[in-house]
């Protein structure tokens, strides 16, 4: 089982009743700004734009969508389960 501790992470978008999606930006190798997407599954409320620190355990699955172009996309989606949420501003 694989564990994962996301800091600053900023709430992107609200799933009512079942959790959130949180982004967690970063520089990649070649010096360009990334985001990795994380839903973390927790009944918490949460606002869009808050920062949190998340930890938890981190699963993943492959999914498939066509998206608003109509073009065909399989993304790797990471999931964070059972998960231990604080605003950014407190000690993880």
């Amino acid at each position: 089982m694989a564990y994962v501790s996301i800091k600053e992470a900023t709430v992107d978008r609200l799933i009512p009743g079942y959790g959130l999606v949180v982004t967690e930006s970063y520089v990649d190798e070649k010096g360009t700004n990334r985001k990795a997407y994380f839903t973390v599954w927790s009944k918490d409320k949460y606002e869009v734009g808050d920062v949190i620190n998340v930890r938890g355990i981190l699963g993943a699955k492959v999914s498939e969508y066509t998206n608003s172009a109509g073009e065909h996309k399989i993304v790797a989606e990471q999931h964070v389960n059972d998960p231990k949420i604080e605003k950014a501003d407190a000690p993880f």
